[in-house]
């Protein structure tokens, strides 16, 4: 393994077991294990990791590896260039404290979390829908597919005939410039340069001198536009195909289950925003949350009123998992889409 990849793989496995210590120590609050001065001393180690990877080796990492992908000039002055990008990163994270004064810089990063995660969860909140509601699903016929693959394949077939051309004209070039060697002077090299002219205005079959090379050039262009024409043919099949694969995949048991949450999560949805707009208008009430709620009666009526739960103690349980459960959505259909965005692009 090479020192930038062994970098690499340091830095994202630290990231991962600081997150996921800093997860389980919020489960561990929660549900109040483990000894209060080692948990509190556990916090101090992995804010302060995470701080360290945020803050210092995370942005001065990628802003070297930005600058070394951007060409000769950039990549000798990637430290540098990494450095002087750094500094403006921590000039712009301490100037936050216009905005939020008197806050330490873990705060700060929390702001910027929250930030991020309400993006993100804006985000899923589109696109949860749109994957999971039938309502969405484009009816793709068999016929459409079997179309769009005959138009990649003859694509494919005119890129190979074009290949076959060039290095046929290729060839005629080569013979033509091993034969293209002193002209003979007098009458008869005369007398040869005018019969060679009168056959190329004629379209006879011998061409002027560089001609087998002028068309192997126009043949590479004509390929370059079949290939740009292959690829986008080639995106827009794998697209059909998901689409019908969606299609199919709705018919089914679990394409129906899938459908049915979409449309619980669209009407959870609605009623979060409603209730936003309360709170923003009346206040928030913090005495009720719906979830929790529905959740203590479900468990009360199936266990016929013997398990007792305290609101407050589900509640945070609750909240737990579902905003784990959202961010992690949130994250996967970013990623998602990102890759699928950057596969078409590359």
């Amino acid at each position: 393994m090479s020192g930038f990849s062994a970098l690499v793989a340091v830095l994202w496995s630290s990231t991962f077991a600081f997150s996921t210590n800093l997860l389980l120590l919020v489960v561990y609050e929660v549900v109040d294990i483990i000894e209060p001065g080692l948990r509190r001393w556990d916090w101090h180690v992995t804010l302060r990791g995470l701080l360290a990877l945020l803050l210092g080796a995370l942005p001065l990492h990628h802003a070297h590896r930005l600058l070394s992908s951007g060409g000769p000039f950039w990549r000798q002055r990637a430290a540098t260039g990494a450095l002087l990008a750094w500094g403006a990163f921590l000039y712009g994270f301490w100037s936050l404290g216009r905005f939020l004064p008197g806050l330490p810089a873990i705060i700060r990063v929390g702001v910027l979390g929250t930030w991020l995660i309400s993006a993100l969860s804006g985000y899923a909140s589109v696109d949860f829908p749109y994957s999971y509601l039938s309502l969405f699903v484009r009816p793709v016929e068999a016929a459409e597919v079997a179309a769009m693959e005959s138009q990649y394949r003859q694509a494919l077939e005119t890129c190979a005939e074009k290949k076959k051309r060039i290095l046929l004209a290729e060839q005629d070039a080569a013979r033509e410039a091993a034969a293209g060697g002193p002209k003979r002077g007098g009458a008869g090299g005369l007398l040869s340069g005018v019969i060679q002219s009168v056959q190329g205005a004629l379209g006879g079959g011998g061409a002027g001198p560089g001609a087998a090379a002028a068309h192997a050039r126009a043949l590479k262009q004509e390929l370059s536009t079949w290939e740009t024409l292959a690829s986008a043919l080639l995106v827009e099949l794998m697209e059909l195909k998901s689409e019908r694969q969606r299609a199919l995949d709705s018919r089914t048991l679990l394409g129906h289950g899938r459908n049915a949450l979409g449309y619980a999560m669209s009407a959870y949805c609605v009623f979060r925003v409603i209730m936003s707009l309360k709170a923003l208008a009346v206040g928030e009430d913090f005495s009720s949350d719906p979830v929790s709620s529905s959740l203590g009666f479900a468990l009360r009526r199936l266990s016929h009123e013997r398990l007792v739960v305290d609101p407050a103690a589900l509640n945070q349980y609750v909240t737990l998992a579902f905003i784990g459960t959202i961010s992690a959505l949130s994250i996967r259909a970013f990623m998602r889409n990102a890759w699928q965005v950057n596969k078409k692009n590359g």
